[in-house]
């Protein structure tokens, strides 16, 4: 039995799994960390956590490279003419 994680996403070549984790990795390479795959060795990761059920935070630097897609922090990615005002 399939489940939609081993479904293909058109365009892509990858599962959704592979989509998703894809994801997550860019997110991880670009904030420095606090990203997890959707599974891990095989098993669901819903709600990444520690042992204690706290969910990783992240730096609004983090926020700014994930948004820019890139290290810089530079407009680009899902703001290509930047933001505007003051971020805290």
């Amino acid at each position: 039995m399939s489940t939609i994680r081993n479904q293909p996403v058109p365009g892509t070549g990858l599962t959704v799994e592979a989509l998703a984790n894809a994801i997550a990795n860019a997110r991880n390479t670009l904030a420095g960390g606090g990203d997890e795959p959707l599974t891990k060795m095989g098993t669901p990761n819903i709600v990444p956590a520690d042992p204690n059920g706290v969910v990783f935070s992240r730096t609004t630097d983090g926020v700014l490279k994930i948004v820019y897609l890139n290290p810089k922090k530079q407009p680009g990615g899902f703001f290509p003419q930047g933001l505007n005002g003051q971020i805290r």
